[in-house]
């Protein structure tokens, strides 16, 4: 999970069984906090750094406003590196804002704009409203599951 902030999914995920569980945070204080807030979750790697200089390989990316959080120029750069950590038939999935916001950030966006974004290098499996956000967002997210379109190398 990119931009994880206080590590609430990672510690869900964690307490559901998962047994692999990455964040990344360029914040220090954000880091620091987490580490705190997780010591006890041995199956969750907290990283401090640059999600965009990350490297490895993963199954599955959660985005919880991480993208909303970028600026709009670095969009297509966010999808590259998306495409480039999952693993053969990996899966973003998460929430996107699905309205403009008239202060930024948070950077909203639409079904056709990320359509538009996401289409050639993923798979898009689901991308509509989403039907339990949170009061403060409640009609305003959309759920999504991408699958990463990877190609299979010739001999």
């Amino acid at each position: 999970m990119p931009g994880c902030g206080s590590g609430h999914e990672a510690r869900y995920l964690a307490e559901q069984g998962f047994q692999h569980v990455t964040v990344i945070d360029i914040a220090p204080l954000a880091v620091e906090k987490m580490r705190e807030n997780l010591s006890e979750y041995q199956q969750v790697t907290i990283i401090e750094g640059d999600f965009f200089a990350h490297t490895g390989e993963y199954d599955l990316i959660l985005e919880q406003t991480f993208f909303c959080a970028l600026d709009s120029d670095l969009r297509t750069k966010y999808v590259q590196k998306m495409s480039e950590l999952l693993a053969k038939n990996g899966k973003l999935a998460g929430l996107l804002f699905g309205v403009q916001f008239p202060k930024n950030p948070p950077f909203g966006g639409s079904r056709e704009e990320y359509l538009g974004l996401f289409s050639e290098q993923f798979e898009i499996k689901v991308l509509e409203p989403c039907y339990n956000s949170v009061k403060p967002r409640e009609g305003n997210e959309l759920f999504f599951v991408f699958v990463v379109r990877k190609s299979v190398p010739c001999n």
